[in-house]
């Protein structure tokens, strides 16, 4: 765009104002452990996190069952999640419910050691 609008003005110009249009309204979440230790979980661990309406995708910050320290800024966050919808209220139920799925105590570690039995 910015080569068109340089070498081409008058083209640049009769573009529609918009260049897309979002169908659906996007939610990045960064994780936050609540504890003093935790470790990060497994993927049945995160399954109800990953069953929520507008799941997209995770990362997270290190492998399955590393241990993760309380969440005290961006670098101490255990990964993130990708949340979609084009309903603000989906949208805004499925962030409330991620944040009490942590607060049950994804990242106790718990839900590792069974999951690797």
């Amino acid at each position: 765009m910015l080569v068109l609008a340089a070498a081409e003005p008058q083209q640049f110009l009769s573009l529609p104002p918009i260049a897309y249009e979002l169908l659906a309204q996007p939610r990045h979440v960064s994780l936050i452990n609540l504890s003093e230790n935790g470790a990060v979980p497994s993927a049945a661990a995160m399954a109800a996190a990953c069953a929520l309406p507008s799941y997209v995708h995770e990362v997270m910050a290190y492998p399955v069952g590393h241990p993760i320290p309380r969440t005290i800024d961006v670098a101490t966050s255990p990964g993130f999640v990708y949340l979609i919808s084009d309903d603000p209220d989906q949208l805004a139920a499925d962030y409330e419910h991620l944040r009490q799925i942590e607060q049950d105590g994804l990242y106790d570690g718990v839900k590792v050691r069974d999951s690797m039995r």
